[in-house]
């Protein structure tokens, strides 16, 4: 029946972003695995993935923003490559020798390209919290100067 989807859907929603909240807070665990449609997916709170990135080099970040916003501020390092086109065309950015982590936001897009990539047999973690959370410096492109 629809509407029990619809409330177990608002369940599920209020319970993780609440988790997402605490573990974000709290930085409990570097990363951590959740279960979604029956499919295993990795995630790591903003804060955890910041620690990592400060001492681990060659990190394959993925931010699955648009353009547009990827322009106006970024991590350094991160590949921009949109949802879409990363759902339409992966073979083309990843490949099952690498992990990425992926970044958008909130951490709502890069936990469905997340689960997408797993089920391409690619390794992946979605970075809960997104871009939003980010405690380091983030670069802007060019045309998106300061003044």
């Amino acid at each position: 029946d629809i509407f029990s989807i619809h409330i177990k859907d608002l369940r599920y929603h209020i319970f993780f972003g609440f988790a997402d909240k605490i573990l974000s807070l709290f930085s409990l665990g570097p990363e951590y695995n959740t279960y979604q449609g029956g499919l295993r997916m990795n995630e790591i709170s903003t804060y955890q993935f910041f620690l990592l990135y400060q001492t681990k080099n060659n990190i394959k970040l993925i931010d699955v923003r648009e353009s547009y916003e990827y322009d106006q501020y970024h991590i350094d390092g991160s590949q921009n490559i949109p949802l879409q086109l990363l759902l339409d065309k992966h073979h083309l950015f990843v490949n099952s020798l690498n992990h990425y982590y992926l970044i958008c936001h909130n951490g709502a897009k890069s936990r469905i390209a997340a689960i997408f990539l797993a089920n391409q047999g690619i390794s992946a973690t979605s970075i809960v919290g997104g871009i939003s959370r980010w405690p380091g410096r983030l670069v802007k492109t060019a045309k998106y100067k300061s003044y």
